[in-house]
């Protein structure tokens, strides 16, 4: 982080659909008590932190929201300790990056359904 401000040509001629299947993929298996468990989830948390906020490589703010979605179920959901907890409360990337990219794609939707589009 951050990005470079232009996305190479060999990241832009990815589908957008490979990004979709691992977010469908980590949604999946995070509703599957203890399925993650023991994954390290680390690698994943730098790759939505990062694109999460970059409308420059991911273009589509709906898929953008998926990793959102993704970080909700990562989410502890009691107190205690949680495979995922680290990952807000200990990942650098997390505690540098995630609020500023989560306002960032928040105003990027909101603006999606102007009449200027």
């Amino acid at each position: 982080m951050p990005l470079p401000p232009t996305c190479p040509m060999e990241f832009s001629a990815m589908p957008e659909h490979f990004v979709e299947d691992a977010m469908e993929l980590l949604i999946f298996a995070s509703r599957i008590p203890k399925a993650l468990d023991g994954v390290v989830l680390d690698e994943f948390m730098n790759f939505i932190i990062m694109f999460m906020g970059s409308p420059d490589f991911i273009k589509n703010p709906y898929l953008r929201a998926k990793m959102v979605e993704v970080l909700n179920n990562w989410m502890p959901r009691r107190s205690g300790s949680s495979a995922t907890a680290t990952l807000f409360e200990g990942h650098q990337l997390s505690l540098e990056y995630l609020v500023r990219n989560l306002l960032k794609l928040y105003v990027d939707i909101e603006f999606t359904g102007s009449h200027t589009q």
